[in-house]
């Protein structure tokens, strides 16, 4: 299928870009950074649970970032310079080129961010203690946290969406600049109890800290469950608005 052969060749080309591993360890270094910072606290609970929130805001910020830039670079940069024309001549469907270029990018900012995770954890096993930990203190909470690194895998996906559907029309910079926008945005409204849009994403769903934090906030699986699922219908939605656009699009 020529989806699956642009994804694979989108996850070839965006691996081999040098913002990609330079963000990722950028990335692993402010979780090395979390970890040394929280060995200043000598309360051994309080410290795992700033290491746990710091890695998974990393995580999301990352994915964030590398989203928006790899989007702008897979696909504004290909329509630009008349390098998909190549692909469209094939021939390739307009409607491949933006599934295909939004999967491969998708998987690139996934593998990297695996990397964090693995290093998440880590740094977690390293500070964990359990002879300094109070009788009544909870240790690592790793079902939370597998859920808060979820959910920043389900930011990561909304704004891989968003990006792809910006990069058809807009350049790195002004891309960057919206996706920030809706971000910023998008966390105003959830502190304005108002959790989201048709455009800008409900956010809010995906901010589990205060779980994090404190073991006495439930988080249920059903929670969860429907959280992915309204990623999954936000990102679809996202999409099929990018095949409308780039099917009016007129490519010089």
């Amino acid at each position: 299928m020529a989806v699956t052969a642009l994804t694979r060749m989108t996850v070839a080309n965006t691996l081999r870009q040098p913002v990609t591993w330079l963000m990722t360890a950028l990335a692993l270094l402010l979780v090395v950074l979390s970890c040394i910072f929280g060995m200043f606290n000598f309360n051994s609970a309080d410290k795992i649970r700033l290491i746990s929130t710091s890695g998974v805001a990393i995580h999301t910020l990352h994915g964030l970032f590398l989203a928006v830039v790899l989007s702008s670079a897979a696909i504004h940069d290909e329509l630009s310079s008349r390098t998909a024309l190549t692909l469209f001549a094939k021939p390739v469907s307009r409607s491949s080129f933006v599934i295909g270029k939004f999967f491969g990018v998708l998987v690139t900012v996934l593998i990297s961010s695996s990397l964090i995770v693995i290093a998440h954890a880590i740094a977690l096993e390293i500070v964990h203690d359990p002879q300094k930990l109070n009788q009544d203190a909870a240790g690592i909470m790793w079902g939370r946290l597998l859920a808060g690194h979820l959910f920043a895998a389900c930011n990561t996906m909304i704004f891989c969406s968003i990006s792809s559907v910006l990069a058809l029309r807009l350049n790195l910079i002004v891309n960057i600049v919206c996706s920030f926008s809706v971000f910023v945005l998008a966390h105003l409204m959830g502190a304005w109890q108002w959790n989201g849009a048709t455009i800008i994403p409900a956010l809010k769903l995906l901010n589990i800290d205060s779980s994090l934090q404190f073991t006495d906030l439930d988080l249920s699986a059903f929670y969860v469950l429907g959280t992915c699922a309204y990623t999954l219908l936000f990102c679809a939605g996202c999409v099929c608005l990018g095949l409308a656009l780039i099917k009016a699009q007129d490519i010089p």
